[in-house]
């Protein structure tokens, strides 16, 4: 991990540890389990573009050169992987917002995530 620069107040707020409304142990495990299948959900079945959540957990049918989806300690990251490297794309502190960003982006705005599936996977 290397440190970036950012305002004191986007540090501050990134520097917060997760959390879910439940306070449940392991509610934010949970409740990320759920958004990266409603994730690949929404993917499903998209011709052409390439992606992976949560290290190939989720694929499409190609993975070469995949648009990818991973949550590292807290924070939610958007790469595209390019000739064997990662290169970020977007780092979001909430999952849902990168869940979002990542459909609208793999699906060229042609998805959505159907939030109202898998809620027994929720805490």
């Amino acid at each position: 991990m290397k440190l970036i620069e950012v305002p004191d107040y986007v540090a501050a707020d990134f520097n917060q540890p997760p959390r879910h409304p439940s306070g449940k142990p392991n509610a934010v495990e949970q409740s990320l389990r759920r958004v990266y299948r409603i994730t690949a959900d929404a993917l499903k079945d998209l011709e052409h573009p390439d992606w992976e959540i949560n290290e190939r957990q989720y694929h499409s049918v190609n993975c070469d050169e995949p648009y990818g989806f991973v949550n590292v300690e807290g924070k939610s990251f958007i790469y595209i992987e390019q000739r064997g490297q990662r290169l970020p794309i977007a780092i979001f502190k909430s999952s849902h917002l990168a869940a979002e960003y990542f459909v609208w982006r793999v699906s060229k705005g042609s998805r959505t995530i159907d939030w109202s599936t898998h809620l027994d996977m929720e805490p």
